[in-house]
């Protein structure tokens, strides 16, 4: 194997928050989390106690001035880092109007909710959540310590529903890649659904894996199945002869890397008929920014992991991951079918897990998506959703009466031709007497 290593809206004094979140348990009801997220009438006073506001921040410039604050509140979560969303930013900027919220006491911040605006013809003024869309980010939500998690989530709710002029500003809101069960984000919509003045909708978004290797690579191999450990011995074997395993160096080559395996990647799509995430010039300016951005040339072990598998000389199968807060997110992947009797996708997730645990990272993220390869590299469930909110004024309730009228009809009537087609070919199918002869 040749391996190459490596405006302001003030809380009212009722709604202070007093003690830190305890932690929970993924099979925790959402009531019991939002309960352990909201006040506590009998606890004692925060030392920083006063009144909480709200206020939004327009500019780059200004939200450049919070790069601090972000880190501190961040959770150490690669998508809500200020270097990814601020990636985003700059790459889908055409298309949107910032509106990150910041919610500070007596001037320190508190909390932040990174969101931007767009206006849509049909639906009226829509808010997302930054690093929504192609990026496809994950585990999206409110920037705040456990201990004003209740307190500020209420405040941002209130920000969209307390005033009447500021509900004005809003017909829909769409927030995507909301891990399940997120205390901040359940006190949030819990607030909006209180007030009886807006719509929400949940659905059922894609799950994101994630795997252990805080043991070290050894430890996880033999945590996998027979089978997969199986799969592994024969990858190492195509690795003693036909196959390297290369590890980006130097930002330049991971930007070299990373067109082979966006190549890859948008091939395997093109074979579908669908047309992929690089089919934009937008997506390919985030993801190149985003690695600029947390390429650390003083640490290695801390910056985007790209990785490439050739067979005989050719790109087989590519990584585009990062290594970020003890974790390797793999955002990316690519293969060349070709090679498929080489399992090159196995490959490459092989080698790259094992180069993740030997530059110390804790655990494997493999991000949204429901493949079967994931639980079986010992990826466990963290169920995301997606919440559709509908603006509480007229206007608002009246646009979207008529677009999600117009779906049920567009639905039925697509039901309708393919139940008419099924009918004229299964009649089609059926013999006639004399062929039955």
């Amino acid at each position: 194997m040749t391996l190459t290593s490596p405006a302001s809206y003030s809380v009212a004094e009722s709604q202070k928050f007093a003690l830190p979140l305890p932690a929970h348990s993924p099979s925790d009801s959402k009531e019991s989390i939002v309960s352990k997220a909201l006040p506590n009438k009998e606890a004692q006073p925060h030392k920083a106690f006063g009144v909480l506001q709200v206020e939004s921040i327009g500019s780059v410039e200004d939200w450049e001035n919070y790069q601090s604050d972000w880190h501190r509140l961040h959770g150490n979560r690669l998508n809500r880092s200020y270097p990814w969303l601020r990636a985003w930013w700059d790459a889908y900027k055409s298309d949107y109007r910032l509106e990150i919220l910041r919610a500070h006491r007596n001037g320190q911040t508190v909390a932040f909710l990174p969101i931007a605006r767009r206006g849509n013809w049909v639906l009226g003024e829509t808010i997302c959540l930054m690093g929504n869309g192609k990026a496809c980010s994950d585990d999206l939500g409110i920037l705040v310590s456990s201990d004003d998690q209740g307190e500020a989530a209420q405040a941002f709710a209130d920000y969209f529903i307390g005033d009447k002029a500021q509900a004005k500003r809003w017909d829909d809101f769409y927030l995507d890649g909301i891990r399940k069960g997120d205390p901040a984000m359940e006190v949030f919509v819990q607030r909006l659904q209180d007030s009886g003045k807006v719509k929400i909708e949940r659905r059922a978004g894609l799950n994101c894996w994630e795997a252990s290797i805080d043991q070290g690579w050894t430890p996880y191999v033999k945590s996998l199945s027979r089978r997969v450990r199986k799969m592994l011995e024969q990858t190492e074997g195509w690795q003693q002869s036909v196959s390297t395993f290369r590890v980006a160096q130097s930002l330049a080559e991971a930007n070299e890397m990373a067109q082979i395996i966006a190549d890859l990647h948008q091939g395997r799509w093109a074979e579908r008929g669908i047309n992929g995430c690089f089919g934009t010039t937008s997506f390919e300016s985030f993801l190149l920014k985003a690695m600029s951005s947390l390429w650390d040339e003083s640490d290695s072990t801390n910056r985007p992991l790209v990785t490439l598998v050739t067979v005989n000389g050719e790109p087989a199968g590519g990584l585009i991951g990062f290594r970020y807060g003890g974790t390797l997110y793999i955002y990316l992947t690519g293969m060349n079918t070709k090679f498929f009797e080489f399992r090159p996708g196995w490959q490459t997730s092989f080698c790259s897990i094992r180069e993740a645990a030997a530059l110390g990272c804790k655990s494997v993220d493999f991000m949204r998506g429901d493949e079967d390869y994931k639980p079986r590299l010992g990826g466990l469930p963290h169920v995301q959703e997606r919440w559709i909110i509908g603006g509480p004024s007229w206007r608002s309730k009246l646009r979207n009466w008529a677009y999600y009228r117009a779906i049920d009809i567009r639905d039925r009537v697509k039901a309708y031709r393919e139940a008419k087609a099924k009918k004229g070919s299964t009649a089609a199918a059926k013999p006639s007497s004399a062929e039955g002869e």
